[in-house]
């Protein structure tokens, strides 16, 4: 105990105990953050029919006692902008509305149809949105999405981030943020990608197998979440069309950034597969784009190197005995056809941002940082240079060993 009395002596020591018994009655008695703040997890923004705004919202209202999975909450307000729609929202919940944990802003097509900024100056301004929420169009209405969402959660842990973050390297999905988004406005290419996400409602048959005849069936539909890809053009803040489905798949296999994918080749012309349907799947594939002058003339040439492997060989007239399992190489013939498939991707493309006026494999930009001075000298009052520019490609394919 001597040890004890020698440092109760000591004045550090007192001051130190001092603090404790006054800090552990407030500690103990102080309400906690939880119960000041409802995180908002999802929100999607809707415009009415009067012009007013509907904002729907999860929120996550946690408790010490409980988990988060069972306070998720669904909640709508309206208002003549986001600034009022968020403050009612905080007043219905009786809490301040937290959005640091904000992983998506969903934008309904009524939004998207309109300048965007309009609505996204709100969080702009907001310094607890977090710089990661995704931005994503509904080509319906947000809240429909929302309450799909609400109600999937409840019985499956379903994230529409998780759905971007783990499609972006094997489909052409833009994770296009608040920050990245300006970036794209502010710039002088203003075109971008913004993902997709639908409704999709099923009919689901209740009828048993034992029912007696002339009794009616009750049918009931259930709705889903529809993620696969879908993506939509963007100029300014205006959406200008969703991509089809040839072009994603063009954008995917010729996009720098995806890095998997798979090839669809129909009506092979080789002799031993004449007429088959070849589906190959990329292994590995490195895309660059190149811009350069020729005779003071812009060329942008596209340059696939691209390693694939056969995943399937289909025919009508021909039984999967007329195929080797081991036949998995790819001849010349065929080598031609997929660089021709590539050159008709390439194409698509081209062709569809001269149509749209949009730059969305930001072409501008190779220019303006490769060659600067004829860049600047061969734009000088055109604003239309899409038109003008000069496309090659060339690929290089190999088979996987």
């Amino acid at each position: 105990m001597k040890w004890l009395k020698n440092l109760a002596k000591k004045q550090t020591f007192l001051v130190f105990l001092a603090l404790v018994i006054i800090m552990i009655p407030i500690a103990l008695y102080q309400s906690s953050a939880f119960d000041k703040y409802a995180l908002v997890t999802v929100l999607g923004i809707d415009k009415q029919d009067d012009g007013t705004i509907e904002t729907t919202a999860l929120v996550l209202t946690p408790q010490v006692s409980g988990q988060f999975s069972q306070n998720i909450r669904l909640f709508s307000t309206k208002g003549n902008n986001i600034s009022q729609c968020m403050f009612r929202l905080g007043v219905n919940l009786g809490k301040q509305v937290g959005l640091a944990h904000c992983e998506a802003i969903i934008l309904g097509e009524d939004i998207v149809q309109d300048d965007i900024t309009k609505y996204l100056d709100y969080f702009v301004r907001n310094e607890n949105l977090s710089i990661n929420s995704a931005l994503i169009n509904c080509p319906t209405k947000a809240s429909e999405l929302i309450e799909t969402l609400s109600s999937i959660q409840e019985q499956d842990d379903v994230s529409i981030q998780n759905i971007i973050t783990h499609n972006k390297n094997i489909l052409f999905t833009a994770n296009i943020n608040i920050e990245n988004f300006y970036s794209n406005y502010e710039s002088k290419n203003n075109a971008y990608f913004m993902p997709i996400i639908s409704v999709e409602e099923k009919e689901q048959s209740n009828q048993s197998s034992s029912k007696e005849e002339g009794q009616e069936s009750n049918n009931s539909s259930q709705k889903s979440i529809n993620a696969q890809g879908q993506t939509a053009i963007f100029k300014g803040g205006k959406k200008v069309r969703e991509l089809s489905v040839e072009e994603i798949y063009a954008y995917n296999l010729l996009s720098p950034t995806t890095k998997e994918g798979i090839l669809i080749i129909d009506n092979l012309v080789d002799e031993d597969k004449k007429g088959a349907n070849m589906v190959l799947d990329v292994k590995q594939k490195r895309v660059k784009y190149i811009a350069k002058f020729v005779d003071d003339k812009p060329v942008f040439n596209i340059s696939c190197d691209m390693i694939v492997s056969v995943n399937e060989l289909m025919a009508d007239n021909y039984s999967a005995s007329d195929f080797e399992s081991t036949d998995t190489q790819i001849s010349k013939i065929t080598k031609q056809q997929i660089k021709e498939k590539l050159q008709e991707y390439a194409t698509l493309i081209i062709n569809g941002m001269k149509q749209d006026g949009a730059d969305t494999l930001d072409i501008y930009s190779y220019f303006n940082a490769y060659q600067n001075k004829k860049w600047n000298k061969f734009l000088g009052n055109n604003e239309d240079y899409l038109s003008k520019i000069i496309f090659t490609f060339d690929a290089n394919i190999k088979c996987a060993l």
